[in-house]
C-alpha cells in the first residue's frame, strides 16, 4: 500500500526499491502490488538483499574487481575452496571448513578484509582465520565465483570505494523500502546508509 501512494503521488516506479529477505517474501510483495497497483508498477525493484547487491555488482563488475562473467559459489564449492585453502598451507585436518567458512561469513559481515581480521573482531584465533580467508578469496577470485555473502560485502566496499557509482544509484534510486528492518546485519544496514 505504501508503494501504491507512492505511484499515486507521481513518483515513477523506476525510482523505488523495496527489499526483504527471503525470495518467497519478495514474490509475495511483488504479486500483491501488482494485484493493486496493476502495470503502474512496472519497473520498481522488488527482491531479497542479496538480488540487488547482485545486480549492482553484474553491471559495475569491472569497478568492483570482478570478472563480467563471475557467478555465485554453492555451499559445496565453498567448502572445497577452504579445504584448499587449508592444504596449501598445510593445515588440513587441523580445522573444520564449515566452521572457518561460517567465520569468514561474520567478517564479511562486519565489512572485515582479511587483512582487517585483528584483535578488535571477536574470534577465537583472528590470524588463522585472517590467513584462510585471504586464501579462501584468492580461491574465489581464480575460480570468478563470489560467495553467498559476497554479494552484499562486496557491493557495499564498491560502494564506500567508489563514489561515483554510489551516486548514480542514489540518483537513480531515491526511495527505499525495507521489510522488517529491524533484521539487517551490519553489512545491510551500511549498504542502505550508502545509498540514502
Amino acid at each position: 500500500y505504501r508503494i501504491c501512494h507512492m505511484l499515486q503521488n507521481g513518483i515513477a516506479a523506476s525510482e523505488i526499491v523495496a527489499l526483504t529477505f527471503t525470495n518467497k517474501a519478495a514474490r509475495e510483495m511483488k504479486e500483491r502490488l501488482t494485484e493493486i497497483a496493476g502495470r503502474q508498477a512496472k519497473g520498481a525493484f522488488i527482491g531479497t538483499f542479496h538480488s540487488f547487491c547482485l545486480r549492482i555488482l553484474r553491471e559495475f563488475h569491472e569497478l568492483a574487481g570482478l570478472d563480467g562473467r563471475f557467478s555465485l559459489a554453492g555451499t559445496s564449492d565453498q567448502l572445497d575452496l577452504i579445504r584448499k585453502a587449508l592444504e596449501e598451507r598445510g593445515w588440513q585436518g587441523l580445522y573444520r571448513p564449515e566452521d572457518l567458512l561460517a567465520r569468514i561469513g561474520s567478517a564479511k559481515n562486519a565489512l572485515l578484509l582479511p587483512h582487517e581480521i585483528g584483535l578488535d573482531f571477536p574470534d577465537r584465533d583472528p590470524a588463522v582465520l585472517a590467513v584462510v580467508y585471504d586464501l579462501y578469496e584468492r580461491q574465489l577470485k581464480l575460480n570468478r565465483v563470489i560467495d553467498f555473502d559476497d554479494c552484499i560485502f562486496k557491493a557495499a566496499l564498491l560502494l564506500r570505494q567508489q563514489p561515483d557509482v554510489c551516486n548514480r544509484l542514489q540518483k537513480r534510486w531515491p526511495f527505499f523500502l525495507v521489510d522488517e528492518f529491524q533484521d539487517t546485519n551490519f553489512a545491510q544496514l551500511h549498504l542502505l546508509e550508502l545509498l540514502a
